[in-house]
C-alpha cells in the first residue's frame, strides 16, 4: 500500500471514530450526450410504455429497438451513451441485464418535478461539485467555456484526449449545468455565474 493510499484510509478511519460517519464518495465522469436527446428519449421510454407508478423494466434489446425506431439513421454507439448518462442522472438503473426506471423516478417525473431531481444528481458529480467550489467560479464573470475545457482536462487525468474532444466534453457539461440552472451563462461575455 502506497503511502497517498494509507494516508486516506487513515483519515477516514480516523474520521469515522470520531464521528461516527463515513464520508461521502462522489463519482466523477462526464457526459456524453446533449441533455435534450438524453431527456427526450427518456421521455419516450415513460409513454411509449404507458409507465403509471410501477417500475419499468427493459431489456437492452427494448432500448435499442425503441430508439432505432425513432431514429432510423442512429447507432448502437448513440443508445450506449444514451444508458450511460441516463444511468448517471439517476433515470436508470441496470441489475444484470435489465435496465429499470424505478417506482420513485416515474412518480417524480408525472409529478414534474425530474428537473430538480436531475439538477439534485448533477450535483453529485465530483467533477460538478468540485467546479462550484473553485473559487473562480464563485467570482462572478470570471469562468469562461475555454477554463471549462482545461479544467476538465486537468481534472481527468487518467483520460487521453485530444483538445478538441475536450471542447465537446466541455460543450455538453455546459449543456448540462446551464439547462438546469447550475450555472448561467452571462450571454454578452461569454462567462459563467452561479444562480442568485
Amino acid at each position: 500500500m502506497s503511502g497517498n493510499t494509507y494516508d486516506t484510509y487513515n483519515d477516514v478511519f480516523k474520521e469515522y471514530l470520531l464521528d461516527g460517519k463515513l464520508p461521502k464518495v462522489y463519482q466523477a465522469f462526464t457526459y456524453r450526450l446533449y441533455p435534450k436527446e438524453v431527456l427526450n428519449f427518456f421521455y419516450s421510454l415513460i409513454q411509449y410504455h404507458n409507465a403509471d407508478d410501477d417500475e419499468l423494466r427493459l431489456s437492452n434489446e427494448e432500448i435499442k429497438d425503441l430508439y432505432l425506431k425513432q431514429n432510423p439513421q442512429g447507432n448502437n454507439h448513440t443508445v450506449n451513451h444514451l444508458k450511460y448518462d441516463l444511468k448517471q442522472i439517476g433515470l436508470l438503473k441496470q441489475y444484470g441485464d435489465e435496465l429499470v426506471i424505478s417506482e420513485s423516478v416515474i412518480k417524480i417525473y408525472h409529478s414534474r418535478e425530474l428537473g430538480k431531481y436531475v439538477q439534485s444528481k448533477l450535483k453529485n458529480n465530483a467533477i460538478v461539485r468540485e467546479l462550484l467550489d473553485l473559487d473562480i467560479v464563485k467570482q462572478k464573470g470570471t469562468f469562461s467555456d475555454s477554463d471549462l475545457s482545461k479544467y476538465l482536462e486537468n481534472k481527468l487525468t487518467f483520460r487521453e484526449a485530444r483538445k478538441g474532444t475536450w471542447k465537446t466534453h466541455a460543450r455538453k457539461l455546459k449543456a448540462w449545468l446551464t439547462d438546469f440552472m447550475i450555472l448561467i451563462e452571462d450571454k454578452k461575455s461569454k462567462k459563467f455565474i452561479l444562480p442568485i
